[in-house]
């Protein structure tokens, strides 16, 4: 159980990881959006 615990962070980090690389530009024009809807 707990190593399948770790087995998933470990995937999550990954994925969270490789999107970071991926895709910056994205997650930043989404943080913007993001922003812009809340003080909308």
């Amino acid at each position: 159980m707990l190593l399948q615990l770790q087995d998933t962070v470990a995937s999550i980090r990954y994925f969270l990881l490789k999107n970071l690389i991926e895709f910056p530009c994205k997650r930043i024009s989404w943080g913007e959006n993001l922003i812009k809807l809340f003080l909308e």
